[in-house]
């Protein structure tokens, strides 16, 4: 019996543990996470949530989306003025279409952001309705872009960061499996767990089944993180990736998927992140270097992001 036959057989004996909500017929086989943790689905018919889409868009469009609104919404006030009149507002100077719009424009985005100078100010009711109008607007405004940036600095998705590849050490007894991952803020992490779970497509029947199966790890807690941490899973006979080889890995369309979780006593609330490895960014008979050393001038522990993905013959 050759070794893809048994390990057909092995995982035919896998519930789908810890499944990630995929179903277990496989429609596509494609990798089920991307490497910013996302998953690889596309949602149709279903309701936007602004708040996640505000949350999740690029900094640089944040940043033009709120300068546009501010601008935007100033105009319109400013052109609802020039309807009224200029004479409608103190201080305010007749003469062409475009001299008193900005005018208007002016005294628009002094009251959007309640600034208010004194030079430019309502006169008359029409005038002193829609200016608080527009106080309320900017007020609730400004709150919401307040609200949002506050919420954008303390995503903490991207706090962590993990190695691009995954690595299979070999040792006298049995390979072991390696993933790698660190904190780049410079914050404490306390009482971090991780789940590491391969999937894999089985054909059962004629039929493409994805499995779902738990590594076990040598050790899946730490109390802190204060460098990295390497992820190990030992190749033996209990796991299901025991006898494979690269290309059973890519037979299979196997892909790795860490979930990683800890609490973290800068924001005061627990963190989680994820990513994944698929057969190709799964690198055979290497080991992961260590990316730290002492400096002997104040006997620190120099530890060095950068050399993340630094490996070496195992």
């Amino acid at each position: 019996m050759s070794v893809r036959t048994n390990f057909r057989d092995r995982v035919r004996k896998y519930r789908n543990a810890d499944d990630l909500g995929f179903s277990s017929k496989a429609e596509s086989t494609n990798r089920t996470l991307s490497k910013d943790g996302k998953f690889r689905v596309e949602r149709i018919g279903g309701e936007l949530n602004i708040y996640h889409y505000l949350i999740d868009m690029k900094w640089s469009h944040f940043i033009l989306l709120v300068i546009a609104g501010y601008f935007i919404m100033s105009c319109l006030f400013a052109l609802i003025y020039c309807f009224i009149g200029i004479e409608h507002i103190a201080g305010g100077v007749a003469g062409s279409w475009l001299f008193e719009f900005s005018q208007c424009y002016y005294f628009s985005a002094q009251t959007l952001t309640t600034v208010g100078y004194g030079a430019l100010a309502p006169k008359g009711a029409s005038v002193n309705f829609i200016s608080s109008i527009e106080a309320v607007v900017g007020l609730l405004s400004f709150s919401l872009a307040t609200g949002l940036f506050y919420g954008r600095f303390i995503k903490s998705r991207m706090g962590f960061v993990f190695s691009n590849a995954a690595v299979i050490v070999p040792t006298k007894t049995n390979n072991k499996l390696m993933v790698r991952v660190a904190y780049k803020q410079d914050n404490i992490l306390l009482d971090l767990e991780v789940k590491l779970l391969v999937t894999f497509i089985v054909n059962e029947d004629g039929v493409n089944k994805r499995k779902y199966h738990t590594l076990k790890l040598e050790s899946d807690k730490v109390v802190t993180m204060p460098l990295n941490w390497n992820i190990v899973h030992e190749v033996d006979e209990s796991s299901p990736l025991y006898e494979m080889n690269a290309q059973d890995f890519k037979d299979s369309n196997l892909e790795l998927i860490l979930m990683i979780k800890g609490f973290s006593e800068t924001y005061g609330q627990e963190l989680h992140s994820r990513s994944s490895w698929i057969c190709d960014e799964i690198i055979w008979n290497k080991k992961f270097s260590l990316p730290y050393t002492e400096r002997k001038e104040n006997k620190k522990t120099l530890f060095d992001l950068n050399k993340m993905d630094a490996i070496e013959e195992a």
